[in-house]
């Protein structure tokens, strides 16, 4: 990404890996979660940037945030950039109200534990990304004891998670899967249960008016949580407005990325309000 020092530090099983490795996997985990790849025009490259920033980072939601966090953190002397559309970061994606907040968990997602042609339920998927949330976790926990994020149950409450299903083919795939789910302390204490006075007990707003015979199942795991990504989101970005060599800008949409001739991307950002305002910025890297 840049000429910087090769510090080591330990990686799994004892191997060193280096400082540019962290931080090209820190990106490349960014991008898994959310990011896009880079896109060109031409049609608003201006003569001159105003301004040249080691990182831009394009959207003000949770995946800007993190890397933000992580390179102020691992590269505290570069300079970074961010323009998001709309007035205030944390608005869209990340926003409280426009995601679940399970963490993705895989408590309750049953598209992450598939069911082959032979009945046999598979949970690979689940153990990794709950494996992944447990480190998104650790992460936040990092960030408390820094002082960055404030106190936790302004962002993650213990929330159980669960899931209804009907009819007898979903209740032998639920059983099936959670069997298979409890093998893992991951996902130690789930429960599951066919009795509707125990679902009443758990959902009663879902119980109200069905037919006593009516085919019913549930699940329930303790170890839920509820996150919100985007309170996260608004103190990350109120930690890294606060540095030094960060600068975020709202109300600002990019509509052009190109190449400049020494490897650096030209990046321009119209205002949102009537588009006669341009900010043109040359940035070593960027992230979208």
């Amino acid at each position: 990404m840049t000429q910087t020092d090769n510090k080591t530090v330990a990686g799994r099983g004892g191997k060193p890996f280096t400082r540019r490795k962290f931080l090209a996997a820190a990106v490349g985990a960014a991008a898994a979660w959310g990011g896009y790849s880079y896109f060109f025009g031409s049609q608003y490259r201006a003569a001159k940037a105003d301004r040249k920033v080691d990182v831009l980072l394009i959207g003000g939601g949770i995946m800007s945030a993190t890397l933000g966090v992580y390179l102020k953190e691992l590269e505290p002397n570069w300079t970074c950039e961010v323009f998001e559309r709309l007035d205030k970061v944390a608005e869209e994606s990340s926003n409280g109200w426009n995601n679940a907040g399970t963490g993705h968990s895989a408590l309750c997602e049953l598209n992450y534990t598939p069911m082959d042609d032979k009945g046999n339920v598979h949970i690979t998927q689940a153990i990794n990304i709950n494996e992944n949330f447990q480190i998104s976790r650790q992460f936040w926990a990092h960030q408390v004891r820094k002082g960055v994020l404030g106190n936790p149950r302004e962002f993650i409450n213990s929330t159980p998670h669960m899931n209804l299903v009907f009819g007898q083919e979903n209740r032998e795939f639920i059983r099936k899967r959670v069997e298979a789910l409890k093998a893992s302390p991951l996902f130690a204490g789930m429960e599951m249960t066919t009795e509707p006075a125990k679902i009443a007990e758990w959902i009663p707003v879902m119980m109200e008016g069905r037919k006593p015979d009516e085919v019913v199942t549930a699940t329930r795991s303790p170890l839920g949580t509820d996150v919100n990504l985007g309170e996260i989101t608004r103190q990350f970005y109120k930690h890294l407005s606060g540095n030094s060599g960060v600068k975020v800008t709202t109300g600002y949409e990019v509509r052009s990325i190109t190449r400049n001739e020494d490897g650096t991307w030209r990046v321009s950002a119209f205002d949102t309000k009537d588009g006669s305002q341009i900010q043109t910025v040359d940035a070593r890297n960027v992230f979208i």
